[in-house]
């Protein structure tokens, strides 16, 4: 079975594959796995033109101008010529292309779309995704709850072709404590970590709100935020105030997370939507305890219910709540609990495993 790996999103500041690569190395660990059960390829709109393999992984890459990407007649020539039997197009925005993609490869090159966060979809975006649903063999989304919303907006017609596979997990692990706290300058007792963008949509006004809440009575917990984007900046600092208990950290490097998750006990989201969730997911596999928005892909994640905590978005009360509960935890029972589920489900040798039984499945319908 060959199967080949596509995004449609035009990278113009990368020209080195091996730099790319390395950006991409949360990605590459997935394809590498799924490499042990099938032929895999990958293809990279950047700025190189090129082929290149790593640990049974083939890497094409293709140098096209956006427009060549809004009308990739080429690039599906350039994919026809790879002869796959199933094309995964990473993201639900490119409904057009996947029409064009159906017409060029013909009707026996399965094709399946993964969920990439995106939100039902409006308009003439609407129009090409009924349209394409027709040709489309598979979903992969998070939690089929997050697929049911589409069903529901009449974008998907089938839900049986909806599957329940993470779009991603962890390149981290369980690393030493104190070695971790030495690199990151953590330290205290009953340690929070919240990382996300400064937006509405992670909501970090409700994570400063209750934490405050809770320091009120549980003066030595420490939450420590790590955050890129200026959009709520000035806001979130004049909420933290003095708060000396939370600690504002700022963008931290994707593979320094490792230190700071094995640096702290616990991992707080306040997001009121997410695909994925793979920040959470990462913390997971160096067995922080999740105290999580009871939201559809946080729900699958932890069991739900098996591991960690859970509040309704936006509900500065109930984080509270779920902070109090987070210090009666037996935490190395917890720990130990996050880590089991996080193999069992979230880990890509559960992830790739998924993927390939419903690869087969298409196959055995053809």
């Amino acid at each position: 079975m060959r199967i080949l790996h596509l995004s449609y999103a035009a990278v113009s500041d990368y020209s080195d594959p091996e730099k790319w690569l390395a950006r991409l190395y949360f990605f590459t660990v997935m394809l590498e796995k799924m490499a042990e059960y099938a032929e895999v390829l990958s293809v990279h709109c950047i700025k190189y033109e090129g082929v290149l393999e790593r640990k049974g992984v083939h890497y094409h890459f293709l140098k096209k101008r956006k427009s060549q990407i809004r009308f990739p007649f080429r690039i599906h020539r350039y994919i026809g010529k790879l002869q796959p039997d199933i094309v995964i197009v990473h993201g639900l925005i490119f409904a057009w292309q996947v029409l064009w993609l159906r017409l060029q490869l013909g009707r026996s090159v399965k094709l399946v779309l993964v969920h990439h966060s995106e939100r039902p979809l409006k308009w003439h975006r609407f129009f090409f995704q009924t349209l394409a649903d027709k040709f489309i063999s598979a979903y992969f989304f998070t939690s089929h709850a997050l697929g049911q919303r589409w069903v529901d907006a009449g974008l998907i017609r089938d839900p049986s072709k909806i599957h329940e596979v993470m779009i991603g997990s962890s390149v981290f692990f369980p690393y030493d404590r104190l070695l971790s706290q030495k690199h990151t300058r953590v330290n205290g007792s009953f340690l929070y970590l919240w990382i996300g963008h400064l937006d509405v949509n992670k909501d970090p006004f409700t994570l400063i709100s209750g934490f405050k809440l809770f320091v009120k009575d549980q003066p030595e917990a420490k939450l420590y935020m790590i955050f890129q984007g200026d959009q709520l900046r000035e806001q979130v600092r004049l909420l933290v105030n003095s708060c000396k208990q939370i600690v504002m950290v700022g963008k931290v490097s994707h593979r320094d997370l490792l230190y700071w998750y094995n640096s702290v006990d616990f991992i707080i989201s306040t997001s009121h939507y997410e695909g994925g969730g793979i920040a959470v997911c990462e913390a997971m596999s160096c067995g922080c305890v999740p105290i999580l928005t009871n939201i559809p892909s946080f729900l699958m994640m932890t069991g739900p219910g098996e591991v960690g905590l859970v509040f309704a978005a936006g509900n500065i009360t109930g984080l509270h709540t779920a902070l109090v509960e987070s210090r009666n935890l037996d935490l190395d029972v917890a720990r130990k609990k996050v880590l089991l589920r996080f193999q069992r489900a979230l880990s890509n040798e559960v992830i790739v495993k998924k993927m390939i039984r419903v690869f087969l499945s298409l196959n055995d319908g053809r």
